[in-house]
């Protein structure tokens, strides 16, 4: 009984850290700063990838079936959701594979980035991953990085973001 209380409460605290954001213990800053140049990300037709502002990634992959159900949702053109910031991002995938799969789920190909180490910089462990940056001056600070686990949970933590960045709480 005893490893299965453990058990839980492992659970539950893995599942409190992702999804709070990533801070550095010593301070308020964030712990991950990035130039926007230093991202290492690129479009399918390989040209850098160079954000002017806040950006939302989700980290996806074209084996991961709950990346699947999010794509129509999170590219939703309802007014809580401004799609001008938001990218799906892939990792240690094949630019062709990634380009059939975007076509294949109807993706936005100017919104499909590839990326190199990012995800090891910024610590995303698996898929689906919501990740957001926040510009301030001449860099990107990550503000929020959470496991998303279907549908709702995307809403909720886009709203949440809009809502934040809308009343500059970040």
């Amino acid at each position: 009984m005893a490893v299965y209380l453990i058990s839980l409460i492992r659970q539950i605290g893995i599942l409190h850290e992702r999804t709070q954001p990533f801070k550095s213990r010593k301070s308020d800053q964030p712990l991950v700063q990035l130039k926007p140049n230093d991202l290492g990300l690129r479009y399918l037709d390989s040209k850098s990838f160079e954000p002017l502002g806040d950006i939302i990634l989700l980290f996806a992959g074209t084996r991961c079936p709950v990346c699947e159900t999010l794509h129509a949702d999170y590219f939703s053109d309802g007014a809580e959701y401004e799609r001008q910031d938001r990218y799906v991002v892939f990792s240690g995938e094949h630019p062709e594979r990634v380009k059939d799969y975007s076509v294949l789920h109807n993706l936005p190909l100017e919104r499909v980035l590839i990326a190199g180490d990012l995800y090891v910089r910024i610590g995303v462990t698996q898929t689906p991953t919501m990740v957001f940056l926040r510009r301030s001056e001449e860099k990107l600070h990550l503000e929020k990085a959470v496991y998303v686990s279907g549908v709702s949970s995307l809403r909720e933590h886009i709203t949440n973001l809009v809502i934040r960045a809308a009343g500059s709480d970040l």
